[in-house]
Order: structure tokens, then C-alpha cells, then sequence
């Protein structure tokens, strides 16, 4: 009785420790620097977006399709993402900045 319950708690710490792995890799993924840089791109705009809205410079109809445009660059970046373990390449990167240029132009002018 004794080597079970030894078992079983050794086998409950390690699935504890197995958890808490998967969680931390997880994490670090979202830490990706493309990752982060891309994501921080999108809250950018997504404020820009707002602040042009409420000075007047581009109307409603307009600030919602630069969001709905945004939300798809940020599907895009989790596909991506999910055929590179939470990783995007230097070139999805560099795709994804392109669409964000042509937005953060079209809302600035």
C-alpha cells in the first residue's frame, strides 16, 4: 500500500511539473520579439485609429474597417504563429509589417 501511494504522488508531482513546463514554454512564446514587435504594431494603430477618429479626421465607417483590417492582420499573425511553435519568421514579419505600413498611411492621410 505504501509503494502505491508513493506512486501515485510521485506521478502527481510530475505531472504537476509537466503542467507547469507546458505553461511556461507558452508563455515565452508570446515573448517571441517578432511576435511582440508585430503585436505592439497592431495596439498602435488600433489606438491611432481611435485618436483620428475623435479629432474628426476619419469617420466612423472608416475606423471600423482600419479594425476589422487590423483584426485580420492579427488572425494572420496566429496562423503564422501556429506553424512556428508561437513564432513568425523574419519574412511573415516583414509581410505583416508591409500591411500595417499601408494602413497606418491610408488612416494618416
Amino acid at each position: 500500500m505504501k509503494k502505491l501511494i508513493i506512486v501515485l504522488i510521485a506521478l502527481s508531482m510530475g505531472l504537476v511539473t509537466y503542467t507547469n513546463a507546458q505553461e511556461t514554454q507558452k508563455k515565452d512564446t508570446n515573448k517571441h520579439p517578432m511576435v511582440s514587435q508585430v503585436d505592439h504594431r497592431i495596439h498602435n494603430q488600433k489606438k491611432l485609429v481611435s485618436k483620428e477618429e475623435e479629432a474628426g479626421k476619419i469617420t466612423t465607417d472608416q475606423a471600423d474597417q482600419y479594425r476589422k483590417d487590423l483584426s485580420s492582420i492579427k488572425h494572420e499573425k496566429k496562423v503564422m504563429s501556429k506553424s512556428d511553435n508561437g513564432k513568425i519568421t523574419k519574412k511573415d514579419q516583414k509581410e505583416l509589417n508591409k500591411e500595417l505600413d499601408i494602413i497606418h498611411q491610408d488612416v494618416k492621410n
